[in-house]
């Protein structure tokens, strides 16, 4: 009966890993193409072209928006597929922890950036940002750390209906 249930565990390991890269092939397709439309809009026709009309200047917010949004959720699904894989690799005790001192305001700043889309998407609750500008460095693995942090963030969003969330910064001693 173990046998059986390590058997099934591999197999399942296999079957998320296999899916998970197969996912991760177009979806890189995808971001690149959205980003190199993204900058050959801006540089070449944008740079010809001023639309003289509201519905024009619309038009041109609209497709700046779209390909923001594009961009967003494209690497929101990286991140999801990179969780999965991290989950099988949690699983199969092979996930490797990359402790480094890390700036944490450059983390912070990244994943705000990230998670603040879905916060748009949800017009009753606001987002708040009451962390210091100074955070001390931590020896933490950036990646792990800042998954945590867009989880809390998303999962925080999921239970709320309206009001705000807040980010505050409880930390204060040099890097641990």
């Amino acid at each position: 009966d173990v046998t059986r249930e390590r058997e099934l565990t591999q197999v399942k390991s296999e079957f998320t890993s296999t899916v998970s890269h197969e996912l991760r092939t177009p979806l890189t397709s995808i971001l690149g193409f959205a980003k190199l439309i993204r900058k050959r809009f801006d540089s070449g026709i944008m740079s010809r072209y001023v639309p003289e009309t509201k519905k024009g200047q619309r038009a041109v917010r609209q497709i700046r928006e779209n390909l923001r949004i594009m961009e967003n959720e494209g690497q929101r699904l990286t991140r999801l597929i990179n969780d999965v894989l991290d989950l099988s690799k949690i699983e199969a005790k092979k996930l490797d922890w990359n402790f480094e001192c890390s700036d944490m305001n450059e983390v912070v700043r990244y994943v705000v950036e990230n998670s603040r889309s879905h916060f748009d998407n949800k017009p009753g609750v606001a987002f708040v940002n009451s962390v210091d500008a100074n955070l001390p460095e931590m020896r933490v693995d950036r990646i792990r750390f800042g998954q945590v942090l867009e989880n809390l963030f998303l999962a925080s969003l999921l239970v709320s209906k309206d009001g705000s969330v807040e980010l505050r910064s409880i930390l204060g001693t040099d890097c641990l």
